[in-house]
């Protein structure tokens, strides 16, 4: 349900002799004494800053709350305020106002206040006059006025700033801020934010609101005052519950309620004042509300009389109905968390039934099902029009088993990889089309012989578990095969490079396997029981060989030029060795860093201890290795390969992606 309404502009012409201030306003009798108007009349009530500071009250709700004669009404929207018994005409009748401006709805649907938004620190004073203000402030005040007069109505310099916490993960901020900029213009700001859960289950109110002044003196006659408010309120709720339910579980809820209220105002008041005994007072005010408001509930239903122009004669005559039998699906209390998280992933939910759409679209929108509105009668689809409206739709109604496995087909036709849940026996073709089929414990065996997986205690919070264990499993393989495979391909490669250049293999089967142990080996065996729950994308093989492919020819073709530089620099063939061991050390590390990037602290710390630990190994066995030292030319070249290394790879990435796209491409023009 969603409601606007806009104020309809309104400009006022009054004149004034003075300003009225209850506090300083006095009457004078025929016989010349003078009383002070709050000493006349004992009901109203005048709340002074130093009052609210005194009490400390976090809010402006907690004054009023707190304040003879004023009733505060919670409803599920926000307070209502009832002066004078005023019931639930309340809100046409109690007139609330900030520095002049409005608070109260024109109509009393949109049901509430939007009293928090006020900061208390940069409240003055509030004047609470129970019944009685059409003289002061107009129509619309039988119940009553409250007027909240701030600091910027009396043009103060002041700046605040409070942080509040509390039970119920109760949050609090303000601020407001007033400064004379010179003699006439004063500007003043305040904003507020709140966010609370409440005593139930699934309760949460989160409220945004900022307000502004600007005052301008033009000259000693002539004065403007701009002010604008906008209040943002928003939260979810719940219906009553049986007390049955209530002695069970005090914190219950009932069938959720979504809320979402905005309210934008503005005022430009004008003041002329022609002498010290006439001054004209003009303002135009306009306030916009909009609630959306979203109530999943059973229990509204309009019963059909039974008349004479029905199509039918009733066997019994002058029915009444005294009650209804409802029968309705009980959702599962997880569905809606489980449904949110496959939402968060980009996963497009269908609901397919054998049922009527309609009924099926009631039980997906308690759910908060996205896009539970757009469901679709199967049962006269032709084949053609149901791979259409596959994609259109979300809810699938009076679907036969045939037409199930048609729908997996048609999304698997447009590149989707689909996932199948089922129990029955109609369920059966669509859960073999799919690419993951998933049946309860207590469905019908035949669909459990046809599935994946069975969730043996038949709740679907499994899923996200099941999820992240894939992503777990083929994250980290994919990581972990990247590795591996870079000494076979960089293996291969060079074998075929000193083959063609006559040159001998220019790594010692020891030197390979303390260089696999350090930097593929033990790290992976650690890396891979990391959660890493990423999404999957792209083709396993072709992730693979695209992280491997780029490091292995870099080690390849850097072997290469040392073996061949070195020969004709004339290097010993054991600093050759060296200066080849300590480089593919440096491409390994660079390709453990690429392939597990973004690293995290855990990450960090395997791949750093382990580089340590290679160093400490070549250094103490450096013998063992066959490890010699290095000349000037030898650490030279190693710097000149390790600064230019990252060139290299960026080459070797393009020649892949080069070299994949060529054969793609061949393999299509020969299909």
């Amino acid at each position: 349900m969603k409601k606007i309404i806009f104020m309809i502009l309104s400009i006022n012409t009054i004149l004034l002799g003075n300003e009225i201030h209850l506090s300083s306003t006095t009457i004078t009798t025929t016989s010349g004494l003078n009383t002070p108007l709050v000493e006349t009349n004992k009901n109203i009530t005048l709340i002074t800053k130093e009052d609210i500071s005194k009490k400390q009250y976090n809010n402006v709700e907690a004054i009023l709350r707190d304040t003879p004669n004023i009733i505060i009404t919670n409803t599920q929207f926000g307070p209502t305020i009832n002066l004078r018994g005023s019931g639930e005409r309340s809100m046409s009748r109690v007139k609330v106002m900030i520095d002049g401006i409005n608070l109260t709805p024109l109509e009393e649907s949109m049901g509430s206040l939007p009293l928090n938004s006020i900061p208390v620190s940069s409240i003055e004073k509030i004047e609470i006059i129970p019944g009685g203000g059409a003289a002061l402030y107009g129509s619309g005040t039988t119940g009553g006025v409250i007027n909240i007069i701030t600091l910027a109505d009396s043009r103060k310099d002041f700046i605040s700033a409070d942080l509040k916490g509390g039970s119920y993960y109760n949050k609090n901020l303000d601020f407001s801020i007033g400064q004379n900029i010179n003699d006439n213009l004063y500007l003043s700001l305040a904003t507020q934010y709140s966010n609370k859960d409440g005593y139930r289950e699934n309760e949460n109110s989160e409220n945004k609101s900022f307000n502004g002044t600007l005052d301008y003196i033009i000259n000693e006659k002539h004065r403007i005052k701009f002010q604008g408010l906008y209040f943002n309120d928003e939260g979810k709720t719940s219906t009553e519950i049986k007390k049955s339910l209530l002695s069970q579980n005090r914190r219950a809820k009932g069938e959720n309620i979504d809320f979402d209220s905005k309210r934008g105002s503005f005022s430009l008041d004008y003041e002329y004042r022609a002498s010290n005994s006439l001054t004209l007072y003009s303002n135009i005010f306009k306030t916009k509300y909009e609630r959306n408001f979203l109530q999943n509930d059973t229990r509204d239903f309009s019963i059909p009389k039974f008349t004479s122009n029905m199509p039918f004669s009733p066997l019994i005559k002058n029915l009444k109905c005294i009650g209804i039998l409802i029968l309705s699906d009980v959702i599962r209390q997880d569905a809606k968390t489980t449904l949110d998280y496959f939402k968060r992933q980009d996963v497009d939910i269908k609901i397919i039934s054998g049922d009527d759409p309609v009924t099926v679209s009631a039980i997906a929108r308690r759910c908060h099902l996205l896009n539970y509105e757009h469901y679709i009668d199967v049962s006269s689809l032709s084949d053609e029009q149901i791979k259409e409206a596959i994609e259109k739709y979300t809810i699938f109604g009076r679907v036969s088993p045939k037409q199930k496995q048609l729908m997996v087909n048609a999304l698997q036709e447009n590149n989707h990889t689909v996932a199948m849940t089922g129990d029955g026996v109609n369920d059966v073709l669509a859960l073999k089309a799919a690419d993951c089929s998933i049946a309860m414990a207590s469905g019908s065996d035949a669909a459990k012989s046809a599935s994946h997986i069975v969730l043996l205690k038949n709740n679907f919070n499994a899923m996200p578990h099941i999820v992240n264990e894939g992503r777990r499993v083929i994250n980290n393989i994919t990581a972990s095969a990247s590795m591996y495979l870079i000494k076979t391909i960089f293996s291969v490669v060079l074998s075929i490079g000193m083959i063609l250049f006559g040159h001998g293999y220019p790594f010692k089967p020891i030197q390979l396997t303390v260089i696999s142990a350090c930097c593929v080996g033990i790290p992976t065996f650690f890396l891979t029981y990391e959660p890493n729950f990423k999404r999957v994308s792209g083709d396993f093989l072709k992730t693979v060989f695209k992280n491997a492919f780029p490091f292995a020819f870099m080690i390849a073709i850097c072997s290469t030029i040392i073996v061949n530089g070195g020969r004709v620099l004339g290097l010993e063939k054991e600093m050759l060795s060296t200066i080849c061991v300590l480089l593919t050390s440096w491409c390994y590390y660079s390709g453990l860093r690429h392939i597990y990037s973004p690293l995290s602290h855990y990450r960090s710390f395997v791949i750093h201890i382990m580089q340590i630990v290679l160093y400490i190994s070549l250094i103490v066995g450096h013998q063992f290795l066959g490890l010699g030292n290095i000349d000037y030319i030898g650490a030279i070249t190693l710097m000149f390969l390790v600064t230019f290394s990252k060139v290299i790879y960026l080459l070797n990435f393009e020649l892949f992606d080069y070299s994949y796209l060529f054969l793609q491409r061949k393999r299509n023009k020969h299909k």
